[in-house]
């Protein structure tokens, strides 16, 4: 038996998950670069909860801050067993040494200074491992190794007080959305706010969306409640695909079932989020929702969402997720709503062919 084994370690080459790792970039501007990054890391710690060994790595420079300085810590708190975090001088120099050590399914560097050398430690990396980095722009020696590119677009504007909305055709929406909700989780852990925080996911509901399911963010959720008791989690809708402008015989069709789960969703967090009671409402594709039309047609369920923006509290947050944001022309009265507008954009990914358990379900 190997020392490390004899030590409690297990090696990420010897886990059930041994498909091909990749590298994430995560460029552009605003927090949510490491907070799609965090998202990621729920998942693959959510899956080590369930059984899977999951070790993750956080890297970042030592004189880092910012919104991601409080989720990162909160999360390492929570899961010491399973995360490691090293903050300090020189962490080009210990994310190439860790690495190549084979000891972690995923590794995140945070604004780290990519040199040659941590470049052929990421190229040359073990093949379990994955690797996501984050910064203003794609380390030129990194061209063409890159795996999944995505930029993040981030634009304050005169809107409604503490609200965001995240949409784009890249990846990391719905976990971009998660690590701001890791964030207001830190908040309950250091007892600065004590309010729960609500989750609600539209066309998110059926048999495919249960924690063994595929294309589901539940890992990362059930990562979140158990760092706390007060993470409400409900999801609405069935488990298909639905498109707007397909033949009445089509089965990706708009069926009744599909207006009257949207609107409970709603409804439900529309209660939470009016009530004072949660300090964070996360509606998940909430954005395809109105596309889709299922809260009301002619522009009825945009109105809807404003209003109930406009009589929430300044103190609770309200966060919407979705990729079919400005495909309606209603929408964009209410996209100038929003204090907050990411928009997140694929430069490059890899396809539905390289999903991987842990990272992107």
């Amino acid at each position: 038996m190997e020392l490390m084994e004899a030590l409690g370690i297990t090696r990420a080459s010897r886990t059930r998950n041994l498909e091909i790792g990749r590298t994430h970039f995560y460029g552009g501007s605003g927090p949510s670069r490491i907070l799609a990054a965090m998202g990621v890391a729920l998942r693959s710690i959510g899956l080590g909860l369930c059984g899977s060994h999951s070790r993750v790595l956080l890297v970042r420079p030592e004189a880092a801050t910012g919104e991601g300085a409080c989720a990162l810590h909160a999360i390492h708190t929570a899961y010491p067993h399973l995360v490691d975090l090293y903050q300090g001088p020189h962490p080009d120099w210990v994310g190439a040494g860790l690495i190549a050590s084979n000891l972690y399914q995923l590794i995140l560097l945070d604004g780290v200074e990519v040199d040659d050398a941590l470049a052929a430690a990421i190229v040359g990396a073990p093949h379990p491992v994955e690797v996501i980095l984050t910064g203003e722009q794609l380390p030129p020696a990194l061209a063409g190794s890159i795996d999944l590119h995505s930029e993040h677009q981030c634009h304050c504007q005169t809107g409604i007080a503490n609200t965001a909305l995240i949409h784009g055709d890249g990846k990391g929406k719905s976990t971009s959305a998660l690590g701001l909700l890791l964030t207001a989780v830190s908040r309950i852990l250091s007892g600065e706010d004590t309010r729960p925080v609500s989750l609600i996911q539209l066309l998110k509901g059926g048999a495919g969306y249960s924690r063994v399911g595929p294309y589901t963010e539940d890992p990362a959720i059930a990562a979140l409640q158990r760092m706390t008791g007060l993470v409400d989690h409900h999801h609405f809708g069935d488990d298909r695909v639905i498109f707007k402008r397909v033949p009445p015989d089509h089965p990706n069709v708009r069926r009744p079932a599909d207006y009257t789960e949207a609107q409970a969703g709603w409804s439900l967090a529309q209660k939470h989020l009016l009530s004072g009671r949660y300090q964070a409402v996360l509606v998940d594709e909430l954005n395809v929702a109105l596309d889709l039309e299922l809260l009301g047609d002619e522009g009825e369920g945009q109105r809807l969402v404003r209003s109930a923006m406009l009589l929430k509290q300044p103190d609770v947050a309200f966060i919407a997720t979705g990729r079919c944001w400005l495909e309606n022309p209603h929408s964009e009265q209410l996209l100038g709503s929003y204090q907050q507008h990411i928009e997140i954009r694929n430069s490059h990914h890899y396809g539905c062919a390289s999903l991987r358990a842990g990272i992107d379900w």
